[in-house]
Formats: structure tokens, sequence, C-alpha cells
């Protein structure tokens, strides 16, 4: 099966890096109760989903490789928020410890005003702390985990999106709203 990727002036971002959500959940990803509802930690200057998947060669006595095979695989969200309130500098630092989330990325429109939901079914948030006089951006890591059985993500209401299905043993999903 061919992949076509076409130009399409409607993925091209326009404004910012978006917004991030995050709620609280269970090991498992399961709400931790009522309300079961996502909490906003602020604007997004700029943010990273790095998806990365180790690689294991095998090879023949000729010492040629025959085959390789996936083994460890991270993926990982970083970047800056743009704000740097005393609730959310607490949260980053201290607040987030020990605990697992579901995070949805509300990406930045584009120039159709379409936008790209990310939901990442479960997570954990490094904490961290490191402000730069000036900017005073604070930086943010979460460390994205696999989900034994399917997940959906009730997107916060400022979304076009209603849910997200992350299916079992996969780690996020990605919708265009």
């Amino acid at each position: 099966m061919a992949t076509t990727i076409a130009r399409d002036k409607s993925a091209i971002k326009k404004y910012g890096g978006g917004k991030i959500y995050v709620m609280e959940v269970e090991e498992d990803g399961t709400p931790l109760g009522t309300p079961d509802t996502f909490t906003d930690i602020g604007y997004v200057q700029e943010s990273t989903i790095s998806d990365e998947t180790e690689k294991e060669e095998e090879r023949d006595e000729s010492n040629a490789v025959v085959s390789t095979s996936d083994t460890n695989r991270t993926i990982l969200f970083s970047g800056l928020l743009m704000q740097s309130d005393d609730e959310t500098l607490n949260f980053l630092r201290r607040g987030c410890r020990d605990k697992f989330y579901q995070v949805y990325y509300l990406s930045a429109e584009s120039i159709q005003s379409e936008q790209q939901d990310v939901a990442f079914g479960i997570c954990q948030i490094t904490p961290k702390m490191e402000l730069v006089s000036g900017t005073r951006r604070p930086p943010f890591e979460i460390t994205v985990l696999v989900n034994e059985a399917e997940i959906t993500v009730t997107a916060p209401t400022v979304s076009a999106s209603a849910s997200i299905v992350i299916p079992a043993g996969d780690y996020y999903e990605i919708v265009q709203a």
C-alpha cells in the first residue's frame, strides 16, 4: 500500500504552540472519579513529541544484517509553557510527583482554522523546575506509558473532538478537528 501525502495549506500552523490539559487517573488510565475533568495547565510556547523505537539487528555468519526487530519504545512530550504563575510552577515542581495523568494537547490552529488534537492515555509528568530570568518559561516533560486496555479520552470542552479512542497496547492518538 502506497502512502500519499499531498500539499495542504490547511495544515500550516499560523499561531503558537497550543494548550495542554491534564487529568489525574489511576495507573491503568481509569479516571479517579467525579468530576473527571481536565485541568488547563497553560499555553505552550514550543513542544516536541518524540516517538522513538530502538532496533535490534539480527546478523548471519558473515555479519550481514538479515533482519531487524523493534525493541524498546520511548515516547516523550516536552517543551516550554508560556506562563509562570505560582499554581503552574508548584504543580510542575511537586504537584505532579508520583501520579498518573491523561494528557490532552490541543495544538495551534492552522490557516484554515483546523487543529490537531493529541490524546495521551497514561502519562507521568517529570517534576522539574528551571526558570530563566527574562523569559520565565517553565519546561515540562511528560513520559507516555503503554496502556493494557483500550482507553477512551473524553476531550476537554474547548476541543472540537468529542472523544478519542486509544487502542489497547498503544500510547496515543492524533486527530484532526
